[in-house]
């Protein structure tokens, strides 16, 4: 389905507390639950097995060398196959994760749950309370861990904020990049570890705040938006033919309605900076791609994420000059 959330076992592998995401499934929760009820909602309640690589050629089965199919215990599915020295980190490590955080305070798991057939899955949880950009304009902070069992992404640890008003995601909103723990799948997950290195790194959302609280007060006229969306498009404005062919694309087009008024929230932040930064996140988060409903992987993770990170950075670089 294009929402890409796991629909193994005729079931919705996602869970959350509160409000019901937009795509209306997944298992809601009381605030609250342990983690072994969030895996069971959400899914997870399965490990990722390992097994040999065979092939068949001219009636004989061999071994792939060095190589090994990684597969789900619950349905026997095929999730990929990854070099041998391939580390796994099995879902009941991501919820666990956050099991020590959540019972330390400060920390409320949100939304869990598995994409592309469990290929891959992830964990959010809320970390403080909301804080305000401009009045009726707030952002949350959340801690993502995410992992994949096809070698389409790292382990990864980051902070991000959400807007509250659109839902939109700001994976590089908070800090300078410090935020983000990447454990490459050659290495072993080591969650004490990532945990204090990620404990070092929210100090970063003051600092967020400060930026993002400057960007809605930095006024764009029609000029400095067309300029701003040329270089998050990577537009190369020496090239005679670049910007026009730039301004004629669906992404630009999109990008620029949603700034001159039609973004969720346009009424409170006018067409500011931080304006310019959200109808860029409106636009991955909602709007990219074939259908809405890819929304949810677009959030976090490949070119939209890579989008979002680039309309911030942009962004900061503006200020800072």
């Amino acid at each position: 389905m294009a929402h890409e959330i796991d629909m193994s076992n005729s079931r919705q592998n996602m869970a959350f507390v509160g409000q019901t995401p937009w795509h209306g499934l997944g298992s809601k929760l009381a605030p609250g639950a342990d983690i072994e009820t969030w895996r069971a909602a959400a899914g997870l309640a399965w490990n990722v097995a390992e097994t040999e690589t065979l092939f068949r050629f001219d009636g004989e089965i061999r071994v792939v060398p060095d190589t090994k199919v990684l597969l789900r215990s619950d349905t026997k599915a095929p999730l990929s196959v990854v070099s041998k020295w391939y580390n796994t980190v099995q879902p009941g490590e991501v919820l666990g994760f956050f099991d020590e955080l959540v019972k330390a305070g400060g920390f409320e798991l949100e939304t869990a749950g598995a994409l592309r057939g469990g290929r891959r899955i992830w964990a959010l949880a809320r970390v403080g309370e909301a804080a305000k950009i401009v009045d009726g304009d707030m952002v949350k902070p959340y801690l993502l861990l995410a992992t994949s069992y096809d070698a389409s992404m790292a382990t990864t640890a980051q902070f991000t904020s959400v807007r509250v008003v659109c839902n939109n995601t700001l994976s590089a909103a908070i800090g300078n990049g410090e935020q983000k723990v990447k454990i490459p799948h050659l290495s072993k997950f080591n969650a004490a570890e990532v945990r204090d290195q990620l404990s070092i790194a929210i100090s970063g959302w003051d600092e967020f705040l400060m930026q993002t609280r400057r960007m809605a007060a930095t006024p764009l006229d029609a000029q400095a938006a067309d300029a701003y969306l040329l270089d998050v498009f990577k537009c190369d404005v020496e090239t005679l033919e670049a910007p026009e062919k730039t301004r004629k694309s669906k992404a630009y087009k999109s990008v620029l309605a949603l700034f001159e008024g039609t973004a969720a929230g346009s009424e409170m932040v006018g067409q500011s900076l931080w304006g310019a930064v959200n109808a860029v996140t409106e636009y991955v988060d909602h709007e990219r791609g074939k259908a809405r409903e890819s929304a949810l992987d677009a959030a976090w993770f490949g070119e939209g994420a890579n989008l979002k990170d680039r309309a911030f950075t942009v962004a900061r670089e503006l200020i800072a000059a």
